[in-house]
């Protein structure tokens, strides 16, 4: 038998920010410039020099992203990017390189819906052979619309990964995989409707340390227009109703039930 440690990516820990402009034209078509900046710490992990790991890193990523719409059958949604990696620690796991995406969705019939997709990734892999990867992804998506509440749809793929950034000198090409992946399915989309119910402080045991608090207490019933909290039985009722067929009209909405906490 053989086998071989495995070291997943790991815990981490992320700290960043993000800035850009966007434009937006009547039409609806938009573009728009960002850029981010984070910075990560794996938990539970030391910085190794035999092994090239390293437990502290600093991400740069700008990108330009974009909306169009040529016809009103047609849409077509970019994004095109730049992402640089370093390390605190091990300088040899560094790595930079283009990223993005584009999609492109036409729909010549009612009933009938293309997507082409194709996208590349970048992403940190820990291995002496390899510093990171890079995923190239195309994709086709067909579905038909075969009934009011039922389609089909087919999604063929192929995924190209290349491991890069060796940390050691390589006896053999570099790693290469390719995936192929074909999915068919059938969505049925019954008629669903989705409410929420927004309760004020309830009289449960979640609740009971605050509400003993006198002077919390106080303060909190002065923001209730009716003069005290809820019962658990009165949040029940509110979901019962929601839930039944005397509420078959009604969706999309998110129901207080907070003796008029909101609307105070």
């Amino acid at each position: 038998m053989h086998e071989k440690a495995f070291l997943a990516e790991g815990d981490v820990e992320l700290a960043g920010a993000e800035a850009g402009v966007k434009y937006l034209a009547a039409s609806g078509n938009a573009v728009a410039l960002v850029h981010r900046s984070r910075e990560g710490d794996y938990l539970n992990r030391v910085v190794n020099p035999a092994t090239f790991f390293d437990n502290a890193f600093r991400e740069d990523e700008t990108e330009l992203r974009a909306n169009w719409a040529p016809s009103g059958k047609s849409s077509l949604r970019g994004r095109l990017g730049w992402l640089k990696r370093k390390h605190d620690h091990i300088p040899q796991r560094d790595f930079s390189g283009a990223a993005g995406e584009l999609d492109y969705v036409w729909t010549p019939t009612g009933k009938l819906r293309l997507e082409f997709g194709a996208r590349r990734a970048l992403a940190a892999w820990w291995e002496a052979a390899a510093s990171y990867r890079v995923n190239d992804t195309l994709s086709f998506t067909p579905t038909w619309q075969a009934g009011a509440k039922t389609a089909v749809r087919l999604r063929l793929e192929h995924t190209t990964s290349d491991y890069r950034g060796a940390v050691v000198p390589l006896a053999a090409a570099a790693r290469s995989d390719r995936l192929r992946s074909a999915q068919l399915a059938l969505d049925w989309a019954p008629a669903i409707r989705v409410n929420c119910v927004c309760p004020g402080v309830i009289e449960t045991p979640m609740t009971a340390e605050l509400r003993a608090d006198a002077a919390w207490r106080e303060t909190a019933l002065r923001r209730y227009p009716l003069g005290r909290f809820g019962r658990p039985e009165e949040i029940a009722a509110a979901i019962l109703y929601l839930s039944s067929d005397e509420a078959a009209w009604v969706t999309g909405v998110a129901l207080p039930v907070d003796g008029g906490y909101t609307a105070a």
